[in-house]
């Protein structure tokens, strides 16, 4: 349900939606496992389930990636207190949840990312990768990825200020206020070995990687994200 202006709230409009059709049709009266790593979905059908469906057969699992992962925060909280199950993404994530949060350890299962191997089974050399993207005969530095705080983007940028122009930093991905001042950045400090193709299709990250000489995983200390992330681009 997508409602103009309120932006985010259309998610949270949306899962309560479905919990509402699922109840009033009868499905929720089967065991249902409701896996979302959407604080507002997750907490739409917890409520429900505490509610005018406690007696229905509901199991809540929350994914978490991190002990700052969504607003509400008090819907969040009140997730990984109570989910029937938490999966997170790296064992130093499980014990952050268990030590600050108060989460229950029996309740949290830990599976790393993963990505599948067909995925980037690529017969794309260097060079014909070159010629499909349209990029040049030189050294190239690949960072593939979101410019959020403790990404390290900017490390990435300023970075390539050390080298000179036979070698090119390729930023593939970013949107939104992210990528304006990333761009922003980047002109004012005349950074003119820096290409920033904006977000891509996923499909076509294997074929970048292919194309580069070097990929980068910069992510910085200064984000509680950097405690927990997983390196799957790298």
């Amino acid at each position: 349900i997508h409602v103009p202006v309120i932006g985010g709230l259309s998610v949270l409009f949306s899962g309560w939606a479905l919990a509402l059709k699922m109840w009033l049709s009868g499905a929720l009266n089967q065991p249902t496992i409701i896996y979302s790593r959407s604080v507002n979905i997750a907490f739409a059908f917890y409520a429900l389930k505490k509610s005018v469906a406690r007696n229905k057969p509901i199991t809540i699992v929350f994914e978490v990636h991190s002990l700052d992962q969504q607003t509400p925060k008090k819907y969040f909280h009140t997730l990984l207190r109570n989910a029937d199950a938490l999966v997170c993404i790296s064992h130093a994530l499980k014990t952050a949840l268990i030590e600050k949060m108060g989460s229950p350890p029996e309740k949290i299962c830990v599976a790393p990312d993963g990505v599948k191997k067909s995925f980037l089974a690529t017969e794309n050399n260097k060079q014909n990768a070159r010629e499909t993207l349209g990029l040049p005969d030189k050294r190239i530095v690949l960072y593939t990825g979101q410019l959020l705080p403790g990404k390290g983007a900017h490390v990435f940028v300023d970075a390539a200020q050390h080298f000179g122009d036979d070698v090119m930093f390729l930023l593939v991905g970013g949107h939104g206020d992210y990528l304006r001042r990333m761009q922003t950045h980047i002109n004012e400090n005349n950074i003119l070995n820096v290409t920033v193709t904006g977000f891509v299709s996923p499909a076509l990250i294997p074929l970048y990687q292919a194309a580069a000489d070097v990929l980068v995983l910069p992510a910085t200390a200064d984000h509680d994200i950097s405690a927990y992330t997983s390196p799957l681009k790298l």
